[in-house]
């Protein structure tokens, strides 16, 4: 998988990490910098884009990261994560990385 510059020090190391098939079914622990706290399992990874069209100077590709919630612990709306409530799962990217991702076993495998 191609990973830009902007990817290279946070979805490149979480989807190395997740390349290994016996953590497929692992619960990650997601932390944001002003609190926000979500146990999640690892869905799939997707190339996804801004939504302009390709001939646009701001077009842009990246990889998406779908994870299955399974608590919240804390949402902070400073995060931008308050339409996650109630929902069974969400999405990040590069932009929305979180802070720091711990395996189950209580590892930091991921910093931003």
């Amino acid at each position: 998988m191609y990973y830009t510059k902007n990817e290279e020090k946070t979805i490149k190391p979480f989807c190395k990490y997740l390349s290994d098939s016996k953590f497929a079914n692992e619960s990650f622990l997601l932390i944001w910098k002003n609190g926000t706290k979500i146990t999640a399992n690892f869905c799939s990874d997707d190339d996804d884009d801004n939504g302009l069209e390709m001939d646009d100077p701001n077009y842009e590709e990246y990889t998406s990261i779908v994870m299955d919630i399974k608590k919240i612990i804390n949402l902070d709306q400073r995060d931008g994560f308050d339409w996650v409530e109630g929902r069974e799962l969400f999405e990040f990217n590069y932009r929305n990385f979180p802070d720091e991702i711990y395996n189950s076993k209580g590892k930091l495998i991921s910093k931003k």
